[in-house]
Parts: C-alpha cells; structure tokens; sequence
C-alpha cells in the first residue's frame, strides 16, 4: 500500500491512474459488448492506436511483465493511502481527516497500539472485500511475471475464482522462497510489501512506513533484483500508479542503472487518462509510453479486442531467430534451456553485432555496450592475450578442471571495459559458449551444469562485481569441480573490496590480474597462481 501523498487526485476522490468504477463495456455471454458510458467513446477510439496495438501484441506473446499499484485495488473497495491513514486517525486517535499522511499513521499505530493490532486492524478492513474491476481481467492473460506493492489478497482471490485462467498463481513473500523454479503453467508473483496472509511473520512482514523498509530491505533484495532483471528484458506494464509515486520512482532508477548495463531499457507502458504533452515527453525519456485509459476500461477493451482464442500467441519464428546462433552450433542445447539461462544471463553471440554501440556515453565513461565491443571501440590492452592464453582449451585435450580468473584493480580503471573484450574474443574469435550473468540475476549451477553438459564443451561465464558474488563464485566452482562440469568463471572486482571479501571462501583454480589504467604506454602488472586467495 502506497502514501497517498503519491498519488495525484483526479478531482472524483480516486487516483488518476486507477480504473474507473463505471465499466467501459457490458460484455454479453455472446461474446458482443457495448459502450455503456459516453466517456468510454476515448477508449473505443484508442483500440486503434499504434500503442494499444503494440501493448496487445506484447500481452499476447506472454513476455509482458505486470507490475500493480495501489490503485487497481480501489474498485474493490480498498481505501487509497489518505483514506487508509484517515481511517487510523480516527479509529484509534481521535483526529481530523488529513492529520496524517499513511507512513504516520501507522507509525504512531505500532508505536502506541502495538503492530499486532495494526495487522489486525488491517486484516479486518481488507478481509470482506471482493476483487472487482481490472483485477478480474488479469487472469484471463498470461504474464512473464506479476510484482505488487499491493499487501491485500485480492489478486488471489481474483485468480481462485476464474476457472478458465491461463495461469496459477504462485506467489513469493521474500528470499526465503526459491526462485529457481516454476511449475510450466504458473506465474510468479513476487509481494514486494508483504502480504496480510503472512503479516505477523517475517517472510510477510507488511513493509507500511520507512522505518519496515529498513527492515525488510535485505530479507528481500533478491525479490526487487529480479523485478529489476525482468524489467531490463521484457516490457513491464505499470498498472494503479502515480507518476509521484514513490515505487514507481524507485524501480525506474534501478531499472534505469540496470539497463545501463545490459542492452539498454525496453519499452514499457503506464496508464494515465488524460495525460499532457509535456508528461508523455518527460516519460519518453525513459522509454515510457503513457497509456490514456483506466485500468478497468483498458482490460475490458482488451477482452473484446482479443477473443479467447487469440489470449495467448507464441511468435515462434521469432524466438528460434532469436536464438539460433547457439541452437545452431549445439543442436543439443533446448529453447526451454536458453529461456531459463536468459533469465540470469546474457548470452553473448553475433546477435550482439546488431546493438548500437553506445560510443558517446562510453568517451564520457560509462561502461561500454556489447555493441561497442563488438565495434572495436575500446583500446587494446597487451594483457588480453595474456589472459586468454590459459583459459583457452582444445575440446579434445580440455580434461575439464574449473578455472576462476579475476581481474582486480582501482575504481574507474576499465576491468569492466577489459571483461567484456575477453567476453567478446572468446565468443566471436574463438567461437566459444559465453554468457555474462546480468547486474541482478543468480549464479545458478543447475543451469550452467546443463548448459555445459549439452554443449559437451567448456562454458566461459562472465562476472562483474565479483566481490558481492563471492559465496556464489564459489560453491559454483566447488560444484564444478566435484561433478567434473568444463566451467571457466572470468569475473572482475576493485581490488580492496575483494580483499575484504574473500576471506574465508575457496576458489578452486583461481589466477588472478591486476592491472592499472590506460595512459600514454600501458601500465600493466599481472601474476597467475594456483591459490585460493590474493
């Protein structure tokens, strides 16, 4: 639930971003549908758009990311974040409307009441409502994953009561749930502010002032990591938020850096009736497109603009384009393993031959894209051969020892500049398997363990940030060791944070570089040991 200070009043008591409790069609059992009110005449004519074209074809294909704010609950009868906070005001202090904003409200509720009675104060006002409006279009499309800021369970219950959903439900509270695996017919749902179900434990604590974030913040990095990994691959489509708001605010700047870092930002969707000029071209910025409807007239129309059988299209053609540099080399390797390796890392193939290099941000000292690599933009360095040299194995003679190679150096020095060229020379000149694990995904051996075994050759995985990937790095190549997996890991790190880090951790076939910056005559220093530390 967000403050409603966030959101922006449309002058009728609601959100300007939340469905409108008067539907834009009736929908017959015959499948035809009429407007039903005058106001609806704008989302008639938007069917027509190139936008809600685009939007529908990216719902179709199941690669659509639907993130839900606070707004698309409030036509189930769920009060906003002032109407919430004016309910504890006066429940339990005695005072005015508008006294407090939500964040107050429920401080001074855990401070004076205890957070028990505020959960259950909670778990009562949220417990009769039914889910009505959007919430129950939703489950009739598939989704590449669902995110909420949302504490109340009405999309559950929305998705329980539709027996012809396309998907179940599976829902994660925190990283104590595994991520790893989804049977084929769910969609995760990832509860970013805890849920009322699990309110007085810790997996689901309701996250309701600033002082909760603190708290939850480590207990659930891997659940907006990977709202942040998604949103850098597939289309996300914010649902009940205000452009204020202050989540909205948050995942953009995490998507923004992420991005940054991988193939740029995708395009995404936001809903906002009525929006101007000047917002659509400040959101642009952010390869945002500002959607003019409500939550409940976009999905109605969505219905009747996508019969039932047209809900979900797979674009095969497309996905086996997409993938058929490796596919092509190892006949082996699945689209079912690629699409589960994607999620956490990039694969670096031609494909990235087709980026635009990011040349000016790079002389302004942003890291270099695949693109530009590929593009030869970056100077060279003598120590690259000298790297390549001992991680470089014939098939025949590779007797598939694991094999941890870190560059460490000072900050702003290029060791990321340097790992992606080692990425790039091992996949195009070499013609090995390479594939760079992503700002925010998870080292999963399973994976590589596949991947490795189909290909029946060495896999090279590139690693930024070592340090925060130290324990991972590790029990990756513990594993590869004992089970005989061809992994070679090149990761890169600031050479005191490794220091600081490593102790107490094993690296099996660990050598490592230590270079200096780039200046008129290069620098370099190195040195290669069999060791398990610096």
């Amino acid at each position: 639930m967000s403050d409603a200070d966030a959101f922006r009043d449309d002058g009728t008591g609601g959100d300007a971003l939340i469905a409108d409790p008067v539907a834009a069609y009736v929908v017959y059992t015959d499948g035809s549908c009429k407007l039903k009110d005058e106001c609806m005449v704008a989302t008639e004519s938007y069917l027509q758009s190139q936008e809600f074209r685009r939007l529908s074809q990216t719902i179709q294909s199941g690669e659509c990311v639907l993130f839900l704010g606070a707004g698309v609950s409030l036509d189930s009868g769920a009060p906003d974040g002032q109407g919430l906070a004016d309910e504890l005001g006066q429940k339990f202090f005695d005072v005015p409307p508008k006294t407090y904003s939500l964040d107050m409200a429920c401080q001074l509720t855990d401070a004076n009441e205890g957070r028990s009675v505020l959960n259950e104060y909670l778990l009562d006002r949220f417990r009769c409502l039914e889910p009505a409006g959007a919430l129950l279009s939703i489950p009739h499309f598939k989704w590449k994953s669902i995110y909420t800021v949302n504490i109340d369970l009405l999309l559950e219950a929305a998705y329980a009561r539709t027996p012809d959903r396309l998907q179940d439900l599976h829902p994660f509270y925190s990283d104590k749930d595994s991520l790893a695996r989804l049977h084929s017919n769910e969609v995760p749902l990832y509860k970013l502010h805890g849920c009322l179900s699990r309110a007085n434990s810790d997996d689901g604590y309701l996250t309701m002032t600033q002082e909760d974030f603190a708290r939850v913040e480590d207990s659930r990095q891997r659940l907006l990591n990977r709202l942040l990994d998604d949103a850098s691959d597939f289309t996300i489509f914010y649902v009940g938020f205000g452009r204020q708001d202050s989540d909205f605010t948050r995942v953009r700047l995490g998507v923004k850096r992420a991005a940054g870092q991988l193939m740029g930002p995708r395009r995404s969707y936001a809903l906002q009736p009525g929006y101007t000029e000047p917002e659509a071209r400040r959101w642009e910025q952010e390869s945002i497109t500002l959607i003019d409807a409500k939550a409940a007239n976009f999905f109605t129309a969505l219905e009747s603009h996508l019969p039932l059988d047209q809900r979900f299209v797979t674009h095969a053609d497309e996905k086996q384009t997409e993938i058929a540099p490796l596919i092509r080399r190892k006949p082996k390797i699945t689209t079912e393993l690629l699409v589960e390796i994607r999620r956490n890392f990039e694969v670096i193939d031609e494909s990235i031959r087709v980026q635009e290099p990011n040349t000016d941000d790079f002389l302004r000292g942003s890291p270099p894209n695949w693109g530009a690599i590929a593009a030869d933009i970056d100077a060279p360095r003598d120590l690259k051969n000298e790297i390549l040299d001992p991680i470089l194995h014939e098939p025949a003679l590779d007797r598939g020892e694991a094999q941890f190679v870190l560059l460490h150096t000072e900050a702003g020095t290029g060791k990321t500049t340097l790992l992606r060229r080692l990425g790039v020379e091992l996949a195009l000149t070499w013609d090995h398997i390479v594939i760079s694990l992503k700002p925010y995904g998870d080292l999963e051996f399973l994976d590589l363990e596949r991947l490795a075994q189909l290909a029946d050759e060495r896999i090279y995985v590139l690693v930024d940030d070592a340090s925060s990937q130290a324990r991972e790095i590790s029990e990756a190549l513990s594993r590869a060791r004992h089970a005989n997996i061809k992994l070679t890991i090149l990761a890169a790190a600031r050479t005191n944070e490794w220091r600081e880090i490593q102790e107490g951790y094993s690296f099996p076939g660990f050598s490592d570089f230590a270079f200096e910056a780039l200046r008129s005559r290069q620098g370099i220093t190195s040195r290669r040991c069999r060791a398990k530390r610096l």
